[in-house]
């Protein structure tokens, strides 16, 4: 009886060579730089760029985009698009608006509170119905959330 022969090792998975990760590096790197550039423009020639005031309102201002930012980014992280954002925050912001404006008699606090769960209904709706369509009806995110 013959041994049985021996097979070559594989080669080794090919690995992102050390230049991209150091042209990756230097990118990342020049647009941190970029910023902190900015960052020192603006402090030297703006007054109060470091102020309370400013960070208030920058706080006050922006924490709505920094959720739909998040919220955005699970959905293309997991393969996805919505475009229906934009548009769906505009109707539910109108739909919670005219909430408020019709329920006025019953006193400020009652129409704020349903004004907001009018405005939360009509997104948590879109969502379920642009849900619907990706899930169970096998549409594309992009297509479904287009119009």
């Amino acid at each position: 009886m013959t041994a049985p022969a021996q097979l070559a090792p594989l080669p080794a998975a090919p690995s992102r060579s050390r230049d991209t990760r150091t042209v990756s590096l230097a990118r990342q790197l020049s647009l941190a730089g970029v910023l902190a550039g900015f960052v020192l423009i603006f402090t030297i020639t703006g007054k109060g760029f470091f102020s309370q005031q400013t960070w208030n309102s920058t706080t006050q201002y922006a924490s709505e985009f920094l959720i739909l930012g998040v919220a955005e980014t699970l959905v293309i992280l997991s393969g996805g698009i919505d475009l229906s954002v934009g548009s769906t925050i505009a109707l539910s912001g109108v739909c919670g608006a005219w909430t408020m404006a019709h329920t006025a008699s019953l006193g400020a606090g009652m129409s704020i509170l349903l004004g907001i769960l009018a405005a939360l209904a009509v997104g948590a709706v879109i969502g379920a119905l642009n849900g619907f369509l990706v899930t169970i009806g096998r549409i594309t995110p992009f297509i479904a959330t287009l119009g």
